[in-house]
């Protein structure tokens, strides 16, 4: 069942249209082109070097988070009818919500990583993949699903009772974005950071841009509360998920 989710998410997405699977890779590269020109000439990237690779690393990321954020919420509403015909695990839902927008996040991450060698071969950037990270590329990324899905058991099952949980998560999400080191570096205004300290996706933006801009392993605190965090949300997610569980069906 799960897979099936999966993969009825993941073709319904661009169903009827004329190119299909190829449109999971022409929106990442063009949020990459687009950013990096818009950005870099006009804005913050005059003082970042390399700035339309630096800007994708977070905003790829964050982009995975805000879809599967905003997907997962809605995903028990929006499958009403299954979960009041039939009982299985309905975490399931959740966990299929923020899958499909993880395969989305791999294929684009795989297409910057293949540009970032393409820059230095035509000198448009001087910033070298370090294989020596690769390994802990992935274990950020599921430290980040981990973190997402957690977060998408709660407010799911929450907007269960109360749908303005919905509308409040996109209001939240926009907010969010700006606080978080995507479209900045860290570090460069004091108000910003003393923020940054308490946003938990600072911590996997910046493990991202040490892996993959600054080509080192990100800082050991950093790692360790992407670690915790994941877990914590997911314990929480949980626990919240099964106490208003029993009554899913009456609400819907």
């Amino acid at each position: 069942m799960f897979f099936e989710l999966v993969k009825k998410d993941f073709k319904g997405k661009y169903r009827n249209s004329v190119l299909g699977y190829l449109w999971h890779i022409i929106n990442p590269l063009s949020t990459i082109i687009v950013f990096g020109v818009v950005f870099t000439t006009i804005i913050t990237g005059r003082t970042v070097p390399d700035y339309w690779i630096y800007l994708p690393i977070g905003m790829l990321a964050w982009s995975f988070f805000a879809a599967s954020l905003e997907h997962s919420t809605n995903c028990l509403v929006r499958n009403h009818n299954l979960v009041n015909k039939m009982y299985f695990p309905r975490e399931i839902l959740v966990f299929s919500s923020v899958v499909t927008n993880l395969i989305v996040f791999l294929i684009s991450y795989c297409i910057l990583i293949a540009i970032i060698p393409i820059g230095n071969v035509l000198n448009l950037s001087a910033v070298e993949l370090n294989p020596i990270v690769f390994p802990l590329i992935p274990v950020i990324i599921l430290l980040e699903t981990i973190f997402v899905i957690g977060l998408g058991l709660m407010l799911s099952a929450l907007n269960v009772y109360r749908r303005d949980v919905s509308y409040g998560v996109g209001i939240v999400v926009f907010l969010w974005m700006w606080l978080t080191p995507i479209i900045y570096i860290r570090g460069r205004t004091s108000l910003l950071d003393a923020i940054n300290q308490y946003n938990p996706m600072t911590y996997f933006i910046e493990s991202f841009h040490s892996l993959l801009y600054y080509g080192t392993f990100p800082a050991l605190t950093d790692f360790l509360l992407c670690v915790v965090m994941a877990f914590v949300a997911m314990a929480a997610g949980l626990l919240i998920f099964k106490r208003l569980e029993p009554r899913f069906s009456e609400k819907l």
